[in-house]
Formats: structure tokens, sequence, C-alpha cells
């Protein structure tokens, strides 16, 4: 799906042109160890093993011209004024101006005061760089024992948002400046230990950073009314965070199914058919509820994934006409967002 003008670019030259998440937190408050695990193929476990951030790393972790971008992880453990990156110190413009999204990610367990009134700082900072920037907070580590019930973890969630949402008005009150409104943020559950993580980002990254959203959840609503599915993704295969998905609400449990789908059919693939790893794969799954899984590779980056009751494998014919158009309709758009990139970058050379 790559354009010519796309797979001529260097590295260097994707990682500074991609969208930007800038990743920020306390120290130890978990964000490069659910970076790695959703990113970097770490299994949690493994994170126990990953050293403190040290360092500003920015990294690219999707390549498609569908949903191309890149993470900046901020280590906690200093200020933005004591650190530097490429040589070069590290300022609020060079961090926040070409952002799209602040994740900030709050320990569960730790006291929230202390946290809610840095990310306030952080956000006082952020938005005097770039106004337009999205604020997300993930409330992570809600898998300890603190947490054993929803009811626990929700309970957590309600403190810090309130907690959050104060400072920002005293923020507001202080500064005398519509830097932002506690309203604006986004809040999100998180554990490296199951899901949650993985559909926090895919929340974040469909939400803020695919240019063509709106024409692929058309596309996807086209696709689920066109074969009777319940729900379909577009997956980012790597990472197994969808960067679409069709105009019906989300639940975890189908999102759940439709991303262990990836790991399933793409292993499975590779050891009966390692000689079509070079191929896409396609492949349709029925499961004990009476629902059913069909997975189409688009390329090596994206797959989509739909979930239908399984008397409607019947229609495979069908099913595999609207993949195809489908497919077809996802290679138009990359090749019109890789222009339209092309020619944003050439207006601001």
């Amino acid at each position: 799906m790559a354009s010519p003008a796309s797979s001529s670019e260097s590295l260097e030259e994707r990682v500074q042109g991609a969208a930007r998440i800038v990743l920020m937190g306390s120290q130890r408050s978990g964000k490069t160890s659910m970076e790695r695990v959703v990113f970097g193929k770490l299994s949690p476990h493994e994170t126990l093993f990953v050293p403190a951030t040290s360092a500003p790393t920015l990294r690219l972790v999707s390549s498609s011209d569908l949903a191309r971008f890149a993470i900046f992880d901020i280590p906690g453990s200093a200020e933005l004024s004591e650190l530097s990156h490429n040589g070069s110190p590290l300022t609020p413009f060079a961090v926040f101006s070409r952002c799209r999204v602040l994740v900030y990610v709050i320990d569960a367990e730790a006291e929230p005061n202390a946290e809610c009134a840095r990310f306030a700082e952080v956000v006082e900072i952020a938005r005097k760089v770039n106004p337009r920037l999205a604020l997300e907070v993930f409330v992570h580590k809600v898998d300890g024992d603190l947490f054993l019930t929803e009811e626990q973890k929700l309970d957590c969630r309600r403190e810090i948002e309130q907690c959050v949402r104060a400072e920002l008005a005293d923020l507001k009150r202080v500064s005398q400046e519509e830097l932002v409104d506690e309203e604006e943020v986004s809040f999100s559950l998180t554990s490296i230990y199951d899901h949650s993580v993985f559909e926090a980002f895919s929340k974040v990254i469909s939400k803020r950073l695919v240019p063509q959203r709106d024409a692929l959840e058309k596309l996807l609503d086209a696709l689920v009314s066109s074969c009777d599915m319940e729900k379909s993704f577009l997956f980012d295969v790597s990472s197994k965070v969808y960067v679409a998905t069709d105009s019906a609400p989300v639940d975890s449990a189908s999102y759940e199914l439709c991303a262990d789908a990836i790991d399933v059919v793409l292993d499975v693939g590779s050891i009966y058919a390692p000689h079509l790893s070079n191929d896409a794969c396609s492949a349709a799954v029925t499961l004990s509820n009476g629902m059913a899984l069909v997975l189409d590779e688009v390329d090596a980056t994206l797959a989509v994934v739909c979930l239908l009751r399984s008397e409607n494998l019947d229609k495979k014919g069908l099913i595999d006409y609207n993949l195809d158009c489908f497919r077809k309709a996802l290679h138009q758009l990359a090749d019109l967002n890789a222009v339209s990139s092309s020619n944003s970058a050439a207006c601001c050379s």
C-alpha cells in the first residue's frame, strides 16, 4: 500500500513526518512498559526488567500510509529543561509543537493529588506551545490488590478524574487564560496484563491520528451492512491496535476476540504455510458461541477483522467480493493520503 514517494523516504524522514503521541508521566508510572508491551511486543512479565527511562526516545511505530504515527517517550525523572534529544536541549517547543496527542500516565496506586497537579503543570506548558493538542489520561496499573473489582477500578478513575478537573479549573482561574477546558480531557483505565492498554491506545489513535478516519468508518459501515456483520475493525497488525472501526459502539469483548484472532491466524499461517508469508493472509474462524470471525490482511501492516453470526459464513462469495472492494478502496485512500502528505510537506519546506 505504500506509495513510491513514501517508500523512498528514509526512516528518519518517516519518523519526523509522522503524527506524534507524546507519552509522559511520573517516574515509575509504567508509561515506558506499556509502550514496550503495545508497540514493542514485550511480554508484560518482561517489563519487570525494563530500566527507568533516562533519555527521551522518538520512534516510528506504524508506517502505513493510512495511519503513520510515532511515540515520543519523555522520562518522568527530570524536568524538560534538564533533558536533551539528538544533542539539543529538549525545549517545550521541541516536544509539543508537532504533537497531536499528549498521553499522560497516572499511577493508580500513587497519591493522586501530586500526580494530578503535575499533569496540570504539563498541560499549561504544552497548551501554550500547541493550543490544539488533544489530552488523554491513562489511569494505569489497575491490576493490583487494590483493584480486585470493577467498582474499585471505577472509583479510582472517578477520584482521579475529579482531581484532574479541579486542578485544571484552578489553572484556568489563576492564569486567566483559556488554555484548557477541564471537560476536554479523556480518561481510560489501563493495565499491561489485559487488553485494556491496547484498547486505550486504539481509541487514541483512531480518534486523533488517522487523517481519513471518517472515510474509513464509512467503508467499514458499508462492509458490515453488505455482509450482515456485527462489528468490524481495521487493525495495525504489529501492535494489535485498531486504527479504524465502524460507527457502532465498541465493546471490550468484541475487541478482544478480534485482536486475538490476529495472533491465532498469523501464527498458524506462519507454521503451516511459511512459503505464503509474503502474501496476504485470510481466514474464517467459527467460535463456540455461535459467532464467527473473518480476517483479511490488507497489506503487510493492516488487517480487517470482522465479527458476524456463524450462519452468515454461508455467504462466503458475497463476503469475499465485499472484502476485495474494501481492499481496493483502502489502496485508493492510502494513495490520496500519501499525495496529501507530500503536498503538505512541500508547502512547509
